[in-house]
């Protein structure tokens, strides 16, 4: 359950990542943003599949979180025509730094706790 718990405050924390740089004039145009929108769709459903009978019996306060994370990132559109605007130049955060990705990379650490 302790996984699952982390999982699922993972995914809320990524809901708000992904809705703040929504409104960025950089990032939202991002080939990053996009794949991460995809991949937290993709994770999310898989972890609500794989594990339903854990999720039916958590908290109410986590399954608010749980709801309100599937709320926000199932009704993101993912962008067209995206870019890796790092390498056409166009972003100019620190090289190997990138907000979307890095928040995205907690879920390694996260899962390599099971």
């Amino acid at each position: 359950m302790t996984n699952l718990t982390s999982r699922i405050r993972f995914y809320h924390y990524m809901s708000g990542v992904l809705i703040n740089r929504q409104g960025d004039y950089l990032c939202s145009k991002c080939k990053a943003y996009a794949n991460t929108i995809s991949a937290m769709k993709t994770g999310l459903a898989e972890m609500k599949s794989e594990s339903a009978e854990e999720i039916a019996s958590i908290s109410a306060e986590l399954s608010e979180l749980l709801n309100e994370a599937d709320r926000c990132i199932n009704s993101m559109n993912i962008p067209e025509n995206t870019e890796g605007r790092k390498k056409a130049g166009k972003c100019l955060l620190p090289k190997g730094t990138c907000f979307v990705k890095s928040s995205k990379g907690l879920l390694k650490n996260i899962q390599g706790t099971e």
